[in-house]
């Protein structure tokens, strides 16, 4: 198993794209004097000088120190190639301390514009009896990294993301550990600094094919989520339930999610010519109940995100099972992700285990039924001051990194009399991000957080902001589109993996490029320029409130037509006893209603 004893012999350096950010966990003998924890290359961005990592010490003796091995870049053509490689130990640092730290490494010895890659984890410490010298445990996160898969070599896939580090009260991160053939290894979960076993699917349960069925009518389409309540995934595709054609498909919700009895719950059974409630049932019986129904294209709405059911996957209850989360998750029966061009882009497709699909426009929908209200709430109500700019940025907390809030305190610097407007994730995150900006010489008054409020009034509330800036690496992807229909400029940074490229997807279907930034220099400037510039944010405004006619993103019959185009292909090969194969829909594709 990877890092789970003293001798690893496991090379770890594929962790799929997609994801920017890694944790190494490790289990070693107290008897060892030390243990190495080799990793292959593993890409990473470098900042000058310095590299970043999370450690939770138990307040041991022992030592980590890092291997880095650097080399200069060749450039031929487009691409780019290390050159004149050579190793570097870093200095090592006590993990003499008591759970999570934030390590910063000196790596100034490395010269500038070299690549930097992980080679080795080296920890060490005394010999000693049980419980001494070395640590029984420990965990290792690696913020920021860019990590490319070999297929060659085992793999990595971390499911939560980025972690924020500066919110110190998170929520369970898992991460899966795999063989070179894509089977689960293991499983981590880590939860409030406390790392336990845990298990998230089996390996491929029912690896037979199903057999094709004739074709009898209707494709039978289901659609698999616990999400369908008042969660953003309810909205995102809400329309999508609501306008399939039912002359083409008959469609199914599997719901293992809470029923809370609101209206989009209702909203959802309406639109579904079946909505079958799977709690209470096993995975196996839950899978059975799917495949019971016939079901031809099932869909997974949910991925490795919280409370998921991924086991129910792993039984291959459907004949072809499709990601539309986001994200892929690397295991042999999931069939198809659907994207876009923008977001997974030819050169990216390699680096997902799933055929990808992409959409001619942005692979996110929108709801557009819900009306931005006409009625603005006072500045003094949401606790905004009465006159400065705001900036804001309604994305999830965690989300946040040292880097991009390191860039919002600098430009609270210098657009003064400004504020930043974020989510209110709890009073621990609250108190975390504005003694992080006191930090940084910045009144940590000037931080404003938003409260939880229905989403008409969430609509109407973005009228107070003045520009929407985006979290990188992981960016807006949901709450990018509500901005977009509220009016306000959504500025966004494209990143090279899915969760940094969705939001640039999402701006661009709305036909704005200028606000798709490349580099965080970039990103920093257009803020500033944006700030400085009355006039140029008032007209960008102006366009955005015109385009919100006309745009791709906004047009859900489109966005519907494409997606049946997607579903009817996927199902005519299946037919046709032919392989999956990624493929792009084209613009102009349709699916006759019937």
């Amino acid at each position: 198993m990877l890092f789970r004893s003293s001798a690893v012999e496991t090379n770890a350096s594929d962790v799929k794209v997609g994801l920017a950010s890694a944790r190494l966990s490790y289990s070693l003998d107290p008897r060892n004097r030390s243990a190495d924890i080799a990793l292959g290359d593993m890409p990473f961005n470098l900042s000058p000088g310095q590299l970043r990592l999370w450690v939770k010490g138990d307040g041991s003796t022992n030592t980590l120190q890092l291997t880095l091995r650097h080399a200069e870049m060749e450039v031929e053509g487009k691409s780019r190639r290390p050159v004149r490689a050579s190793s570097m130990n870093l200095p090592g640092v006590a993990l003499d301390f008591t759970g999570w730290r934030e390590v910063t490494l000196d790596a100034t010895a490395i010269p500038e514009g070299r690549s930097a890659a992980l080679e080795r984890i080296t920890i060490s410490g005394k010999q000693g009896k049980a419980g001494e010298g070395m640590a029984t445990q420990g965990v290792i996160w690696l913020d920021d990294l860019r990590l490319f898969p070999n297929a060659n070599a085992p793999s990595i896939v971390v499911l939560a993301g980025v972690f924020g580090p500066l919110v110190r009260d998170f929520d369970p991160d898992i991460a899966l550990f795999l063989d070179a053939q894509n089977r689960v290894i293991e499983c981590e979960e880590l939860f409030r600094g406390t790392l336990t076993q845990t298990s998230v699917y089996p390996r491929e349960v029912d690896k037979a094919p199903l057999a094709r069925i004739s074709p009898r009518g209707r494709i039978r389409l289901g659609y698999l989520s616990g999400d369908f309540h008042d969660h953003p995934m309810a909205y995102m595709f809400a329309p999508l339930f609501e306008t399939h054609d039912r002359g083409r498909f008959e469609t199914f919700a599997f719901s293992y999610g809470p029923d809370d009895r609101g209206p989009m719950r209702s909203r959802l059974r309406a639109a579904f010519d079946h909505f079958c409630d799977l709690r209470g049932k096993s995975d196996r019986d839950a899978a059975e109940e799917i495949r019971g129904r016939g079901i031809d294209l099932l869909v997974d709405l949910a991925g490795y995100t919280a409370g998921n059911r991924a086991a129910i996957l792993a039984h291959r209850p459907a004949p072809l099972q499709i990601g539309f989360h986001g994200f892929g998750m690397g295991v042999p029966f999931m069939d198809y992700l659907v994207s876009d061009r923008q977001t997974v882009p030819e050169e990216l497709q390699a680096h997902f285990r799933e055929r990808i699909v992409r959409l001619p426009g942005c692979w996110i929908a929108t709801d557009t039924s819900e009306a931005v209200p006409e009625t603005t709430p006072s500045r003094a109500s949401q606790g905004l001051p009465e006159s400065g700019f705001v900036f804001c940025s309604f994305n999830a907390i965690h989300k946040i990194t040292p880097t991009v809030f390191d860039t919002w305190m600098r430009l609270l610097g210098q657009v003064q009399e400004s504020v930043l407007w974020v989510r209110n994730d709890g009073d621990i995150a609250a108190a975390n991000l504005r003694r992080e900006a006191e930090r940084r010489g910045i009144d940590g008054a000037r931080l404003i957080f938003a409260g939880r409020v229905p989403l008409g009034e969430h609509l109407a509330r973005h009228r107070l902001a003045d520009l929407f800036i985006d979290t990188f690496p992981y960016g807006a992807h949901t709450t990018a589109s509500h901005a977009l229909w509220a009016g306000l400029p959504v500025l966004t940074m494209r990143g090279d993996s899915f969760v940094s490229r969705v939001s640039a997807s999402i701006v661009l279907a709305m036909g704005f490029p200028e606000l798709v930034t490349e580099s965080p220099e970039a990103y920093a400037a257009a803020a500033l320029r944006l700030a400085q510039n009355p006039d140029e944010l008032s007209d960008l405004r102006m366009r955005i409130g015109r385009a919100r006619n006309t745009a791709a993103l906004f047009d859900a019959d489109r966005h519907r037509r494409h997606v049946e185009a997607a579903y009817a292909t996927m199902y005519q090969r299946w037919q046709d006893g032919l392989p999956t194969v990624n493929f792009d829909v084209t613009d102009d594709a349709t699916t006759p209603r019937r």
